[in-house]
């Protein structure tokens, strides 16, 4: 607050000293002099703009705007126009803010300058437009959606000592600080709110209220929550009832094309003997972004199911899993984490996943990852290695304690859990040509700090791993609401 009110300040005192140097130095002035000696001092000495917010002679269409101001994005063009009768208000205004119309009816050069810059704003999307000489300056909104931008009305500032009495206005309408907040919209009414219309809600007699439910209703919520709810965790019917049972809607049913399209992208490229390399594809195409090249920039990250409880994110992975990804899941090892059932988990989180994972292995698909072959296979080449090191004469010349060096050797290796189970997953990848895919699930019926937990999890097995991971998170989780991730994930939002 103390930095805002110095700042505020300080452009008040530059402004007085600009008026009263101009007091003292009025003169016929061409354009170039007046952006130099006024207009640059104007806006950045005394409205809080830098040099690095503005861009001069922005080239758009065949057309130059003399100045562009971004706050990151580009909000205000000021046109600038020479000192002198080129561009003078009617004398004796005494207010602030003026109908365009009016400024236009009289003075054809206002009306020529108020269009131009209208017109450079239009083709832009600059939502702000000013005309400055250098001692007036005309600002209003040039992009609305209540009414043409011509038909609005403007703030005139018609000389430096108007600006320095009226500052408070100037500042919130053309400062970098009022331009970020929007103030102009808010004192020209572009951003006026209007009444809501009457929810239809209202037109019910007694509402709320708690209305009875017949027979019949009460047996199908029975059904529905006792019933249905368990078949959906059958195993032998599963896939029956998503084909019949599961509705997806517009969006969804996007998010499972692009979903598929990251898993043919993943597989294509770890095994397709045919792969060429790196190739051309177009950006956009007619049907809209390109789906190969979607699939290909977010292989590598995890795939965030943003949505609150309930809303049907594990369904969503079991319906792509087993029917819309069908093709592509038969080629992959699914290892799936449930932290809504798995109790276990809450205490050590990252070794429990990979107990858990190693489990999964084991039972579904009768991979035991310490079991000696295997291990060796993972660490073939480690193997080699070792034995070309100063421990390998002792191949020749004491087997035996070559042997135990050598399980000495591979028991380091399996120690480092997370690395063993990392080289494991790949080994088990290149081997049967299947990519693995993780799924997170029901992390967001946990705490925050669980949920952070995993997404972090999440994002090393996608980056370091090289496996496809699905985690599903609570959208008012601080890691999505204030966007704490290390990188841009893959973001599919489902609602109720």
């Amino acid at each position: 607050m103390t930095d805002a009110s110095s700042t505020y300040e300080q452009c008040r005192k530059s402004l007085e000293e600009l008026s009263s140097w101009y007091a003292q130095h009025r003169g016929g002035r061409n354009e170039a002099t007046t952006r130099v000696q006024l207009i640059d001092r104007l806006f950045f000495e005394c409205l809080g703009w830098s040099r690095d917010d503005m861009t001069a002679e922005d080239y758009h269409g065949g057309e130059f705007a003399d100045y562009v101001f971004s706050a990151p994005r580009k909000l205000l063009i000021v046109e600038a126009k020479k000192e002198g009768s080129y561009f003078e208000l009617p004398s004796g205004m005494e207010n602030v803010e003026y109908s365009l119309k009016t400024l236009s009816k009289d003075y054809p050069n206002v009306k020529s300058a108020i269009e131009q810059v209208a017109d450079y704003c239009y083709k832009r999307g600059v939502p702000n437009a000013a005309v400055c000489n250098g001692h007036q300056v005309v600002a209003f909104i040039a992009l609305r959606l209540d009414m043409p931008a011509l038909e609005g009305r403007a703030l005139v500032f018609p000389s430096l000592q108007f600006m320095s009495d009226h500052f408070l206005d100037l500042w919130q309408a053309l400062s970098k600080k009022g331009i970020e907040g929007k103030k102009l919209q808010d004192r020209l009414g572009q951003r006026k709110q209007q009444e809501p219309p009457q929810k239809l809600s209202q037109s019910i007699l007694g509402y709320p209220g708690i209305k009875g439910r017949n027979i019949v209703q009460t047996d199908l919520q029975i059904l529905s929550e006792v019933v249905i709810e368990d078949i959906t965790r059958s195993r032998e019917i599963e896939e029956m009832f998503l084909k019949e049972c599961y509705c997806q809607s517009g969006a969804l049913s996007q998010y499972s094309l692009t979903t598929k399209s990251i898993l043919e992208a993943r597989y294509s490229a770890l095994f397709s003997p045919t792969e060429q390399g790196p190739t051309l594809v177009p950006a956009v195409t007619k049907h809209g972004m390109s789906p190969d090249l979607l699939a290909e920039s977010l292989s590598r990250r995890p795939i965030l199911l943003i949505g609150d409880v309930g809303v049907g994110k594990s369904i969503f992975i079991r319906n792509l899993i087993k029917i819309d990804a069908s093709s592509v899941a038969k080629n992959s090892i699914t290892l799936y984490i449930d932290f809504g059932s798995q109790a276990t988990l809450s205490q050590d989180l990252r070794s429990s996943i990979f107990t858990s994972l190693t489990h999964q292995l084991r039972e579904e698909y009768g991979v035991d990852i310490e079991e000696r072959n295997f291990v060796r296979g993972v660490y073939d080449k480690d193997l080699k290695g070792f034995k070309a090191s100063i421990y390998g004469d002792l191949a020749k010349q004491n087997p035996e304690l070559f042997m135990e060096k050598e399980i000495a050797f591979l028991e380091s290796k399996i120690n480092d859990r997370q690395e063993f189970l990392s080289r494991c997953l790949q080994h088990l990848s290149k081997g049967r040509k299947q990519q693995i895919i993780v799924i997170l699930d029901n992390s967001d019926q946990r705490d925050e700090k669980t949920q952070q937990d995993v997404f972090l999890i999440a994002q090393e097995l996608a980056e370091r791993w090289s496996v496809i991971v699905f985690v599903a998170l609570r959208p008012e989780t601080s890691i999505i609401r204030k966007k704490l991730v290390p990188s841009r994930p893959t973001m599919l939002r489902l609602i109720r």
